[in-house]
This record gives C-alpha cells, structure tokens and sequence, in this order.
C-alpha cells in the first residue's frame, strides 16, 4: 500500500475496530412499555421528549410523528392549564403533570405501535445485535427535565 495514503484506506473501512467490527448504525429505539415509566418518573414534558425521538428512531412517517407529537404536547397544555386553574404549588404541579403523562400514555404509544411491530419481527429475523436500546438514560434525563419544567410552571403561573 501506499504510504501516502489517508490512514482510512490503509487501516480499510473499518480502521483500528478490527475486520470484525459491526458498523455503527441509527440510534436504536427504546421499548414502548419504558415510556410509562419515564411518564412517571419525568411527566408530561419528558414523555413528549422521549416519545418524538422514539418515534423518530423507529422510523415514523412525519403524520404519525405529528400524532405522536400533538397527544404528548396534549398533556403538557393540560398540565400548565390544571396548573393554572388550581393555582398549585411545586408538588402537586409535579402530581398533575405525572398523571396527564400517564393517561397520556396509550394514545402514545399506540401511534407508535404498527412501527414498534416492524421493528420487533425485523429483530426476529435478524441477529441479536438488531434489538432495543436502554431507557435508562432517558428516564436520568425525564427527572432533570421534570424539575425544571414543573419548578418553573409553578413560578410563572403561580405568581
């Protein structure tokens, strides 16, 4: 080989991984069952988050993600409006955006689920390599997002 060479072409395509290295491929999607625990753990405003870019990795086209979309960002308006209405503290603000998540949640996920279908036979079909990703991570995030979000709710429409 030539020595002038960029270092890609001499190392080949897959450079210091090995000649066994699978590729890095898209983002893989999260199970839908661990958006009601993100739902509970993060409330309205993170199961929007988790939801669209769940949607986005399973691969939804952009109706569907709209309806992803718009059910979730439903319970964020009906949280700040519940909120209002009460005229509640950080707590029970925190209470009523986990519960709109939650009922949020089967309106969710069931726009999500003919692609979830997909993606679960693919895995079948495929090798191990081809299943979900963790959760864990986005349920961390939910609780940041959550204490924010609803500390901030409180603050705006509490004053």
């Amino acid at each position: 080989m030539d020595d002038d060479a960029p270092a890609d072409d001499r190392l080949g395509r897959r450079g210091l991984r090995g000649p066994d290295a699978a590729e890095p491929g898209p983002p893989r999607p999260w199970p839908l069952g661990g958006q009601y625990v993100v739902a509970a753990v993060g409330g309205s405003l993170a199961l929007t988050a988790v939801a669209v870019v769940n949607a986005h990795r399973l691969g939804l086209r952009r109706s569907s993600l709209a309806a992803v979309a718009a059910a979730a960002l439903a319970a964020v308006v009906l949280t700040g409006g519940a909120v209002a209405v009460l005229g509640v503290g950080d707590l029970a603000a925190a209470l009523v955006s986990r519960v709109l998540a939650l009922a949020a949640c089967p309106l969710v996920l069931a726009a999500q689920q003919p692609a979830d279908r997909t993606h679960r036979e693919r895995a079948a079909v495929q090798d191990a390599d081809y299943t979900y990703g963790s959760i864990a991570g986005a349920v961390l995030a939910s609780l940041f997002v959550s204490f924010f979000f609803e500390r901030t709710l409180a603050l705006v429409i509490g004053a």
